[in-house]
C-alpha cells in the first residue's frame, strides 16, 4: 500500500523535470484523492516524512543525528514543521533514520512544494515540503495548516 503511494507521488514529481524557464518558478503541488478508508493522514504523513519512533520512559533516549538537509530547512524557517513531524527530535520521538520519508530520501521530491491528501471520511490534509527547491519553497505555507 505505502509503496504504491510512494511510486504514484514520485511519478508525478518527475513531471516537473521537463519544465523550463519561468515555469520552474511556479509552485508545484500534488493532490491525492484516497478512495479507500485504509489510507489516512498517518499513511500520507509517514510516506512523506518517515516513520516515527517514540521511546517510553524509563528506556534511555539514543542520540539521533539530524541530517544536514533538515538543519538547512530549519534555518530557512521550517523549524516548527520539522519539530511537529519529528524530523528534529521532539521530546522522546524522532523519525527513524533508516525509514525516512520520500521528502528526504528521494531527490526528485525537491520538485514538489507540497502534497494534498483528500480522504473519504475526514476531509483533507496539506503537507508542505520543507526540502523543495528554493524557488518553490515557502515556509509561509505553514500558515495554511
Amino acid at each position: 500500500m505505502r509503496e504504491k503511494l510512494e511510486n504514484d507521488i514520485i511519478d508525478r514529481a518527475k513531471k516537473r523535470n521537463d519544465w523550463e524557464g519561468k515555469h520552474l518558478e511556479k509552485f508545484y503541488f500534488i493532490g491525492t484523492d484516497f478512495e479507500y478508508w485504509t489510507y489516512n493522514k498517518h499513511t500520507l504523513k509517514s510516506t512523506l516524512f518517515g516513520n516515527t519512533v517514540s521511546v517510553k520512559k524509563p528506556l534511555p533516549m539514543q542520540d539521533v543525528e539530524i541530517p544536514s538537509t533538515v538543519k538547512e530547512a530549519s534555518k530557512k524557517g521550517w523549524k516548527q514543521l520539522l519539530l511537529k513531524h519529528r524530523l528534529i527530535p521532539n521530546g522522546r520521538s524522532y523519525v527513524n533514520p533508516e525509514k525516512q520519508g520520500i521528502y528526504i530520501s528521494r531527490n526528485v521530491m525537491k520538485n514538489v512544494s507540497g502534497v494534498i491528501g483528500s480522504y473519504p471520511t475526514s476531509g483533507f490534509d496539506f503537507f508542505p515540503n520543507p526540502f523543495a527547491e528554493d524557488q518553490i519553497n515557502d515556509p509561509n505555507f505553514m500558515n495554511y495548516l
